[in-house]
């Protein structure tokens, strides 16, 4: 039995159906690590059990791979055929409860941790949802360098196009290699460092006439965390002179969106040679972590090296750390035509606009930075900067930057550091900005400006408070006064409006920087090619008129409220715990997101007697048994470990033991559940092995004198009983029908007790 279709898949379905196209008979393969055996046929009754076995398939499109959740999955999954673009391969999940592991952390007996736990080579059309994926790796494999560590690789080593990967609905954590690369290791040795949630790899073309990429990318509503360096890599190996061309030798069409990120070692989605990216709607919380020891502590939320036309908007780039680079969003070498524009970025060690050598069009419009570019670092006296364009490429190269456009962006200071302006490049654009210090300075580090023989165009930005006259006084209509924002001080981008009463409204200058290219089609299908609005919404015109100076284009005070933002889901990491009576034990309880109104989380444990909680999460263990562990938001939101402590055996799953809380049962005294016959679904789990894994849907009904129990879960052999006013009658062990389309099974009670209909009882016994 499989899972139900998601909608896309149904509307997938119909487009194939609209098309005359034939369908492919498809195949679901179930697998779990707790009850599958590798003998099985892969059903929903009867699942396969291991990574090797799923790497052994031969997919076709439309198979799906499903892995049961609640299992952890040790090994390497390799991927083994390709989907087609109206049916791809699904890798996904079945049944309840917490995502299913997948982990290429096999330790020593196991041969050494593999490079990645997933890979795909030279395969594609493929879907990733509903999994977690992780790779720490602590032991070194033969053959594999131990500074590699990938959670998912997509490798392109063929003689041409791989296309159509979609991720979605995945959590990516614990993705470490087994040999750090820390600060003392140098330059090289970090950018050798390549250790990545998930990595998308194209060879170098050597070949003309077999240029190979990886194109249409989708990464979307997925949460990384706890990575040594990357969250997302997309990375091309170029080309030999006279092979390809700027398009086919760089991979394409790629959008990240709707993504969370909480400490990334590095950075959290780092393109190299690719060709429309589009990376939007991200929240990006505190990329260049330390963390963990293990990691770099150096990042920016994107960085870009030699990618054509990207897009970079409606991002949160908070809290970003490093001894290098780590501003919000960086542009790093020899890019051309890069925009970002409607990005918030709060507390960026390095500073606001980092623009590296041999830049072309790298533009920085409509955003807002609040308090960025704090670092000090007396060995290099401009550290930190408020706007950073450098002359150097690759090796040390000078190639100077040209084409650079930063306007309509609001700059906000109220803390006591004091920033740098560096630009050395050509034809340089710096209008209708504001800049506001109330609380140290811009520019009182250093202001050097080299235009080399080019017109500096910097005109129309608004100064207020400590800005270095040395930075003001290049500004040939300068505008002062306080730009009266509505709320400012808060640490939100709502905050940064500006009421009717400020000297910003009506005096920009008209000034079109470059369009983007591509706007209206493919992957920007959504955008235009020159700013049509304001990063609030309210509508512009650079070509005309009199635009506002900062990022807020309101001209009468019209303020855009913040919306309220309460915690969406709590992940508690692990969710599964096994350990000794008397140990001391640490949990992490992640909120999402993490910039949420309130990320207040409170602990609890079901069985104090077991083991009790903190409030810092570290978990304390009394006696042998199991108890659930769980992290609680004010508005609700919660997540568990399952603990056992000792040898004892699970009678129960972590589902099962919240489920019976919330419905006033005591799961340390019963592993029954009662409920009257209403017609309502009741989700209960039992777990009758290690790790815990069962989840059984019921829905009852009466009639003709029975009571019948519709339900969907796997296994066949139920027991059942009809509760009498005085006793209960004897448990009787009873098959069920097989499941019907729906994955609904049934088992009836004949001739019940007078008042059955007040109580039936349902128990799962072991195989």
């Amino acid at each position: 039995m499989s899972s139900p279709i998601p909608v896309f898949r149904y509307l997938a379905i119909a487009l194939i159906a609209a098309s005359g196209l034939p369908f492919t008979q498809a195949t679901t393969y179930h697998f779990s690590e707790s009850t599958g055996d590798d003998n099985n046929p892969g059903t929903y009754d009867a699942p396969m059990q291991s990574l090797a076995k799923a790497s052994s398939l031969q997919l076709s499109p439309g198979d799906e791979v499903l892995f049961k959740r609640g299992d952890i999955f040790a090994g390497h999954f390799a991927v083994n055929g390709s989907g087609s673009a109206f049916e791809p391969i699904v890798i996904s999940s079945y049944g309840e409860g917490d995502l299913p592991i997948l982990t290429g952390q096999v330790g020593e007996a196991g041969g050494g941790d593999y490079q990645e736990a997933v890979l795909v080579e030279n395969q594609d059309n493929i879907t990733f949802e509903f999994l977690e994926i992780q790779n720490e790796r602590l032991s070194s494999r033969p053959g594999i360098d131990d500074i590699d560590a990938y959670g998912i690789q997509i490798l392109n080593t063929s003689a041409g196009i791989m296309e159509n990967f979609t991720f979605r609905n995945l959590t990516v954590r614990k993705v470490y290699a087994p040999k750090p690369i820390l600060r003392d290791e140098g330059e090289d040795a970090f950018n050798g460092l390549e250790v990545a949630g998930i990595r998308f790899f194209t060879a170098w073309n050597a070949v003309a006439g077999n240029e190979k990429q990886i194109r249409n990318i989708l990464v979307e509503d997925c949460f990384f965390t706890d990575l040594q360096r990357l969250g997302i890599h997309i990375k091309h190996g170029g080309a030999s002179n006279g092979v390809g061309n700027d398009e086919l030798n760089r991979n394409k069409d790629i959008i990240v969106r709707n993504n969370e990120f909480q400490n990334t070692g590095g950075t959290c989605v780092l393109p190299i040679r690719t060709y429309n990216c589009l990376i939007e709607n991200n929240l990006f919380y505190r990329p260049g972590s330390d963390a963990d020891s293990r990691m770099p502590n150096r990042g920016s939320s994107v960085w870009t090296w030699r990618c054509i036309n990207t897009v970079i908007q409606y991002n949160r780039c908070i809290s970003t750390r490093g001894y290098l680079d780590s501003h919000g969003i960086h542009i790093d070498h020899e890019n051309l035509n890069t925009f970002v524009q409607y990005n918030y970025m709060e507390d960026c060690e390095g500073g606001f606009v980092e623009i590296l050598g041999g830049n072309v069009n790298s533009v920085y419009r409509f955003n807002v930075s609040v308090n960025d570019g704090w670092r000090d670092n007396p060995n290099w006296k401009n550290s930190n900067h408020t706007i950073w364009i450098n002359e150097k490429g690759p090796g040390d190269t000078v190639h100077r930057c040209e084409h650079t456009y930063i306007y309509n962006n609001t700059v906000y200071m109220d803390r006591d550091f004091s920033t740098a302006i560096d630009i050395d490049g050509k034809h340089t654009y710096i209008y209708n900005n504001i800049f506001h210090a109330e609380g140290g300075d811009i520019g009182g580090k250093q202001v050097v400006v080299e235009n080399n023989g080019t017109e500096l165009f910097m005109r129309n930005n608004l100064f207020s408070g400590n800005i270095d006259s040395r930075f003001q006084n290049m500004d040939t209509a300068p505008i002062e006064g306080t730009p009266i924002f509505d709320r400012p001080g808060e640490t939100n981008k709502y905050a940064y409006q500006l009421q009717a009463s400020s000297p910003a409204i009506n005096a920009g200058t008209t000034q079109l920087g470059p369009p983007i290219p591509g706007a209206g089609t493919g992957v920007f299908k959504d955008l235009t090619p020159y700013p049509k609005v304001d990063f609030y919404g309210n509508p512009i015109d650079l070509s005309s008129g009199t635009p506002n100076i900062g990022a807020c284009n309101a001209k009468n005070g019209e303020i855009q409220s913040r919306p309220l933002s309460p915690i969406s889901k709590i992940r508690v990491f692990p969710n599964q715990l096994h350990t000794q009576n008397g140990s001391e034990e640490k949990l992490t309880a992640l909120a999402s997101p993490a910039l949420a109104d309130d990320t207040s989380i409170v602990w609890s444990s079901d069985n104090a007697s077991v083991a009790t909680v903190d409030v810092s999460g570290t978990v304390t263990t009394h006696s042998e048994g199991v108890a659930l562990l769980t992290a609680k938001s004010d508005n609700g939101q919660s997540d568990s470990c399952y603990i056992i402590v000792g040898n004892v055996s699970a009678s129960m799953s972590a589902n099962a033991r919240q489920w019976m809380w919330d419905n006033q049962l005591d799961p340390n005294q019963s592993d029954l559940a009662d409920t009257a016959p209403t017609g309502n679904p009741l989700l209960i789990h039992y777990a009758l092995d290690t790790p815990p894994s069962q989840a059984i849907q019921f829905q009852f009904d009466t009639s003709d004198n029975r009571i019948t129990a519709h339900f969907k879960g796997s296994r066949s052999d139920l027991s059942y009983s009809a509760l009498a006013a005085s006793d209960l009658e004897e448990w009787q062990t009873t098959s069920v029908s097989p499941p019907d389309s729906q994955g609904m099974r049934s088992l009836s009670v004949s001739s019940p007790a007078s008042n059955a209909g007040a109580f039936f009882k349902i128990q799962v016994t072991p195989n």
